[in-house]
């Protein structure tokens, strides 16, 4: 017996039906396929299968010879470090089993390197996790391990993401989703974190209006699935497009969603976010004291619960409302007051944007070379992690400046503008 007729067998012997045996995690459909011997379950799978029909995965290993029992022994074991983050462990553990078992049509051979390939992607290897999970995605695909073929997709995305490679990233975690819909996998929480990835990928390449596209449609997507977490995240995202696009009443009234659900969610990193988002379109409508307020409040949560990025993301909003208020000099003395704080973090987005902010700042207030040398800065740093919309905005502001100094340098600069505006496209 095949490890799909062991489970129908096992089925049956307990009066379940395909719908009860696969629960609120696998359809009827999928279950007849495991079943049929059209698809072979991942170990994640048989874990929960075998846990249901009340029998160790080894009972429907054996006679398929996906390992002996010294093998699943050693699989476990990877596992349990690599749930304990012990990461460079685990990939030893899952090295060895694939040197035991050369096999690549296994899924102990498959899921190992799937595990390498996850593990790496923990330890910020993420070009060495990519060419690991191609090798895994093309045995995956061989044996129909569909669940794990989705999970191949989704680290490999979160690699091309973490390089600033949007487009790829975007590339990949649609084929996920595709894979999801083609195969009728059912995956309701991993495809609406999905359509989240996709939409904050165009996001971060300036494409907002079809990043708003993909987190609207998530919303309707997180209702009928009761995804309250991603919903939350989808309502933030919503306002942070609006924004962006200048369209404030709308970012008011997604962002004053979020607040409303939060309050049963409890997040306070969502809090972070949804204030100090808040605050920065209440300023932009002239509120500014209503939307300093609301800054202050998003900066003492944040750093009540050690947020660093939430802390330091408002003191660019600060900076940012000061600007934009034509208080140049208290924008001067708060941002430089808090350049260091940004220079000495982990994730250097506030600092490059606030970058931007102080040279604007120096331009607004005509000392040209100060500002020339920071928006120099700012825009380099842009360019290293892809931010093509503030590339776009900063080179064509310090063109503008340039015209009458420095003609040649000004047109490399509107050069560098189109470039990267065409980029958004």
């Amino acid at each position: 017996m095949n490890i799909g007729e062991k489970i129908k067998a096992a089925r049956k012997s307990l009066g379940l039906s395909q719908q009860q045996l696969g629960g609120t995690h696998f359809t009827k459909g999928y279950i007849s396929r495991i079943e049929k011997g059209h698809v072979n379950p991942s170990m994640k799978v048989l874990s929960v299968i075998s846990d249901r029909l009340k029998k160790p995965i080894s009972y429907f290993l054996e006679e398929e010879n996906l390992g002996s029992k010294e093998l699943q022994k050693k699989f476990i074991t990877g596992e349990n470090f690599y749930l304990q983050k012990e990461y460079n462990e685990a990939i030893k553990i899952f090295y060895d089993l694939i040197n035991l078992n050369d096999d690549t049509k296994n899924s102990i051979y498959c899921t190992s390197l799937l595990y390498i390939g996850k593990c790496l992607f923990y330890l910020n290897s993420y070009l060495e996790s990519i060419d690991i999970l191609k090798k895994a995605l093309k045995h995956i695909k061989e044996i129909s391990l569909y669940e794990d073929l989705i999970y191949c997709y989704c680290y490999i995305g979160h690699c091309y993401f973490n390089l600033t490679d949007y487009k790829e990233a975007i590339h990949v975690y649609t084929s996920a989703l595709n894979s999801i819909d083609s195969k009728k996998l059912n995956m309701p929480s991993t495809k609406a974190k999905l359509l989240l990835n996709i939409g904050t990928a165009n996001s971060n390449i300036g494409r907002v209006k079809i990043a708003m596209e993909y987190f609207t449609k998530n919303i309707c997507y997180c209702q009928k699935n009761y995804l309250a977490d991603t919903l939350l995240d989808c309502y933030i995202r919503v306002g942070y497009c609006a924004y962006k696009l200048g369209m404030y009443n709308t970012s008011k009234e997604f962002v004053s969603k979020g607040i409303s659900m939060n309050k049963s969610l409890n997040s306070s990193v969502a809090n972070v976010e949804l204030f100090s988002l808040l605050g920065i379109v209440v300023a932009k409508e002239g509120k500014m004291d209503s939307g300093l307020d609301l800054l202050s409040k998003s900066m003492n949560i944040a750093k009540n619960i050690n947020y660093e990025l939430g802390y330091n993301i408002s003191i660019t909003y600060k900076a940012s409302i000061l600007l934009t208020a034509g208080e140049l000099n208290e924008c001067e003395s708060f941002a430089l007051k808090h350049l260091p704080i940004l220079e000495n973090a982990k994730n250097k987005l506030p600092l490059y944007l606030l970058q931007g902010h102080i040279g604007n700042l120096y331009i607004q207030k005509g000392i040209i070379e100060e500002g020339k040398k920071y928006l120099e800065t700012a825009i380099k740093n842009y360019i290293a992690i892809s931010l093509n919309w503030e590339v776009s905005y900063y080179s064509k502001l310090l063109a503008d400046i340039l015209i009458e100094l420095n003609p040649k340098e000004a047109r490399d600069y509107y050069n560098l503008s189109i470039e990267y505006t065409s980029k958004m496209i």
